[in-house]
Protein backbone atom coordinates (compact mmCIF):
# COMPACT_ATOMS: atom_id res chain seq x y z
CA UNK A 1 0.00 0.00 0.00
CA UNK A 2 1.20 3.50 -0.77
CA UNK A 3 -0.05 7.00 0.00
CA UNK A 4 1.61 9.04 -2.78
CA UNK A 5 1.22 12.54 -1.32
CA UNK A 6 4.67 13.63 -2.47
CA UNK A 7 4.75 11.46 -5.60
CA UNK A 8 2.10 13.26 -7.62
CA UNK A 9 4.16 13.08 -10.82
CA UNK A 10 4.70 9.31 -10.57
CA UNK A 11 2.40 7.30 -12.87
CA UNK A 12 0.32 4.64 -11.14
CA UNK A 13 1.96 1.96 -13.31
CA UNK A 14 5.24 2.59 -11.45
CA UNK A 15 3.53 1.65 -8.19
CA UNK A 16 2.25 -1.57 -9.78
CA UNK A 17 5.72 -2.45 -11.06
CA UNK A 18 7.06 -2.09 -7.52
CA UNK A 19 4.38 -4.39 -6.10
CA UNK A 20 1.96 -1.95 -4.53
CA UNK A 21 -1.56 -3.34 -4.70
CA UNK A 22 -3.39 -0.34 -3.22
CA UNK A 23 -3.03 3.41 -3.54
CA UNK A 24 -4.70 5.86 -1.16
CA UNK A 25 -5.39 9.27 -2.69
CA UNK A 26 -6.86 10.73 0.51
CA UNK A 27 -4.69 13.85 0.63
CA UNK A 28 -5.51 14.76 -2.95
CA UNK A 29 -9.24 14.24 -2.38
CA UNK A 30 -9.10 16.37 0.76
CA UNK A 31 -7.21 19.15 -1.00
CA UNK A 32 -9.64 19.09 -3.93
CA UNK A 33 -12.60 19.30 -1.55
CA UNK A 34 -11.06 22.31 0.19
CA UNK A 35 -10.75 24.13 -3.13
CA UNK A 36 -14.37 23.29 -3.98
CA UNK A 37 -15.63 24.40 -0.55
CA UNK A 38 -13.74 27.68 -0.73
CA UNK A 39 -15.18 28.34 -4.19
CA UNK A 40 -18.74 27.68 -3.03
CA UNK A 41 -18.25 29.82 0.09
CA UNK A 42 -16.96 32.71 -2.03
CA UNK A 43 -19.92 32.48 -4.41
CA UNK A 44 -22.43 32.36 -1.54
CA UNK A 45 -20.76 35.38 0.08
CA UNK A 46 -20.78 37.27 -3.21
CA UNK A 47 -24.33 36.37 -4.27
CA UNK A 48 -25.81 36.25 -0.75
CA UNK A 49 -27.84 33.34 -2.09
CA UNK A 50 -27.54 29.59 -2.55
CA UNK A 51 -29.31 29.50 -5.91
CA UNK A 52 -26.16 29.83 -8.04
CA UNK A 53 -24.22 27.07 -6.28
CA UNK A 54 -26.99 24.46 -6.04
CA UNK A 55 -26.41 22.98 -9.55
CA UNK A 56 -22.74 22.34 -8.68
CA UNK A 57 -23.45 20.43 -5.49
CA UNK A 58 -24.22 16.78 -4.87
CA UNK A 59 -27.91 16.23 -4.16
CA UNK A 60 -28.90 15.41 -0.58
CA UNK A 61 -29.88 11.93 -1.73
CA UNK A 62 -26.21 11.29 -2.54
CA UNK A 63 -25.12 12.51 0.90
CA UNK A 64 -27.65 10.16 2.52
CA UNK A 65 -26.52 7.28 0.28
CA UNK A 66 -22.89 7.77 1.28
CA UNK A 67 -23.91 7.89 4.94
CA UNK A 68 -25.90 4.68 4.47
CA UNK A 69 -28.97 6.31 5.97
CA UNK A 70 -31.22 3.40 5.00
CA UNK A 71 -29.06 1.10 7.11
CA UNK A 72 -29.14 3.57 10.00
CA UNK A 73 -32.93 3.89 9.87
CA UNK A 74 -33.26 0.10 9.76
CA UNK A 75 -31.01 -0.23 12.83
CA UNK A 76 -32.97 2.47 14.66
CA UNK A 77 -36.22 0.63 14.00
CA UNK A 78 -34.73 -2.63 15.27
CA UNK A 79 -32.69 -1.50 18.26
CA UNK A 80 -34.06 1.80 19.53
CA UNK A 81 -35.79 1.39 22.89
CA UNK A 82 -39.55 1.62 22.70
CA UNK A 83 -41.75 3.14 25.37
CA UNK A 84 -43.42 0.53 27.57
CA UNK A 85 -46.94 -0.47 26.62
CA UNK A 86 -49.61 1.13 28.77
CA UNK A 87 -51.85 -1.31 30.56
CA UNK A 88 -55.54 -0.76 30.41
CA UNK A 89 -57.16 -0.86 33.82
Amino acid sequence: MIVPTKYHRTPTDVFRVHGFSAVIWANHLLRASLTAMQGVAARVAQDQCLHSVEPDMAPLAEVFRLQQMDELHDAERRYEPRPPLRRLA
